[in-house]
């Protein structure tokens, strides 16, 4: 049987407006026989036709304790197909309404300056008179004491941490910087004069000193070695530093004295350093008050040149002859200078 329908004109008021089954036998009945039974169907099926936008139902009337015929069941939505880079590159994108991955927008396209100059396009000299005369916001400020830039470096260094560049990537970059020297060279003079004005600055200078020793430079020598095993063997008192862990007036001597006595040691192979080698050094390390001894591949090439450099070493340091005592050998090292 259809439901009869009831048109209401402006201002009329329900009959049972304000009552609940509590207070009106009326209301309970209606309520008892409505009880349990399934709306019918006055919602439509889903359509999915953007698989990114929320689904949503379409709005129906729905009574106290009726159940909905779709309780408890779950639409059926088509597989979702993560779309590919449109770069080209074969990797798929991390968001469904993303068409590029980050930092692909300009793979393969030029730049439309590419090649020009504000001498011969109106758009770039139009764009260079525009930034004439403005001044970037982190000019003279740097991560130590600014904030922002200090996040944007932290934000960088975990992006590219770990990150290896391929070979060709490598060769790029080379040609690149190549490319900017010889068409550009007030870039490249420009760099030396900043690269001169940071060196006047110890610790910038005594910092870079010491990122070059550890990073390029294998230590110990072999030549090093040698003398580290002699000083364990006869516990000299001397401590290996050619790595970087001391410098003496912007230079890194290879051994120094741990008893507090200003005495260096300098191990080289003379094929790598020039003849006033020895001179140069013990000057600026005299400078500072330091006694330097040199031991070249002539010393430590030699069969018995263990027992040679710990003559010299012996010598240099002013050490007493060892002496035995009762079928011991005793070293005395005591400063007799």
């Amino acid at each position: 049987m259809a439901r009869s329908t009831t048109t209401f004109r402006n201002g009329h008021t329900a009959w049972n407006k304000g009552m609940t089954k509590e207070t009106d036998e009326r209301v309970r009945r209606g309520g008892e026989k409505q009880k349990g039974k399934k709306c019918p169907d006055t919602t439509q099926r889903l359509k999915v036709n953007n698989p990114m936008k929320k689904l949503r139902f379409n709005k129906g009337t729905f009574r106290k304790g009726h159940i909905s015929c779709n309780k408890g069941k779950l639409a059926r939505i088509p597989e979702l197909t993560i779309p590919l880079c449109r770069c080209g590159c074969g990797k798929r994108v991390r968001k469904m309404s993303s068409s590029f991955i980050r930092g692909h927008h300009g793979r393969g396209k030029a730049s439309w300056s590419k090649g020009l100059t504000k001498e011969t396009d109106t758009r770039v000299a139009r764009i260079a008179e525009a930034n004439k005369g403005n001044i970037p916001w982190s000019k003279g400020l740097t991560k130590e004491i600014d904030g922002r830039l200090r996040g944007i470096a932290e934000k960088l260094s975990k992006l590219y941490k770990g990150c290896k560049r391929s070979e060709n990537h490598r060769a790029r970059i080379s040609e690149g910087v190549k490319k900017a020297y010889d068409t550009m060279p007030e870039i490249k003079i420009k760099q030396g004069l900043a690269s001169r004005k940071n060196w006047q600055n110890p610790d910038y200078r005594e910092k870079t000193i010491r990122n070059i020793l550890k990073g390029v430079l294998k230590r110990p020598t072999s030549y090093e070695q040698k003398i580290i095993d002699l000083s364990n063997k006869y516990n000299l008192p001397f401590r290996y530093v050619g790595n970087g862990q001391v410098l003496i007036n912007f230079k890194n001597p290879d051994f120094i004295e741990c008893n507090g006595r200003k005495l260096l040691i300098e191990v080289y192979a003379s094929f790598w350093h020039n003849k006033n080698y020895e001179k140069e050094r013990t000057k600026v390390f005299a400078e500072y008050g330091f006694k330097t001894l040199f031991l070249s591949e002539n010393d430590l090439d030699r069969e018995e040149w263990g027992e040679h450099c710990l003559l010299k070493i012996r010598n240099f340091c002013g050490v007493q002859p060892p002496r035995t005592c009762g079928g011991v050998r005793v070293e005395l090292w005591s400063h007799n200078r």
